[in-house]
């Protein structure tokens, strides 16, 4: 038969065994998401992010992970008359807020014979706006466009270029484009 002293220590000690369990487990949760939120800062993801556009797989195009990235391997102009890309890739807002971003050329590869490629940011409503221009030498001369994507809206990525003449239809051109959301 059990005493009421032997009674009494032994729910003493089943408290105080729950109290420092119910402790372990309460710091482990917290330092779970102590971890996750620094791996979120780390990691971030981007609130305007690249989707495919209805020309974007025709050009080879190809998405990065984080989608702030696309890289296009075979995108084909025309000789001495401008050949327009409507989708060549598509920008959306995937947050419930605006936000502003450039877009820029991270590399290209259009040969020597390039006579001009501009690329536009198109709303939905059709205005469009000139982020990015390449001279006759493959140069950039025109980016750091800060263009504001209201919350929601996907914006259609327009190419318009041209080669100069004698240049070949088999020229392979490739290109990659960064987005910044500023």
């Amino acid at each position: 038969m059990l005493s009421c002293s032997t009674i009494s220590h032994r729910k003493i000690r089943l408290i105080f065994l729950l109290l420092i369990l119910s402790s372990l487990l309460t710091t482990g949760a917290s330092a779970a998401v102590y971890y996750q939120k620094s791996a979120n800062m780390m990691f971030q993801v981007s609130p305007v992010v690249f989707t495919s556009g209805e020309d974007t797989e025709k050009c080879g195009g190809k998405i990065s992970t984080n989608a702030t990235q696309v890289t296009f391997t075979s995108i084909l102009l025309a000789v001495e008359s401008d050949i327009i890309i409507t989708q060549l890739v598509n920008m959306t807002n995937t947050d419930d807020s605006n936000h502003s971003l450039q877009v820029f050329v991270g590399s290209e590869n259009f040969g020597t014979e390039l006579s001009s490629l501009k690329i536009y940011l198109v709303s939905p409503y059709g205005t469009e706006t000139l982020v990015v221009e390449l001279n006759d030498s493959g140069n950039v001369v025109i980016q750091n466009i800060s263009v504001n994507i209201p919350q929601s809206e996907e914006w259609a990525i327009k190419l318009v270029g041209h080669y100069d003449s004698g240049t070949s239809l088999s020229q392979n051109n490739s290109m990659t484009l960064s987005l910044q959301v500023t």
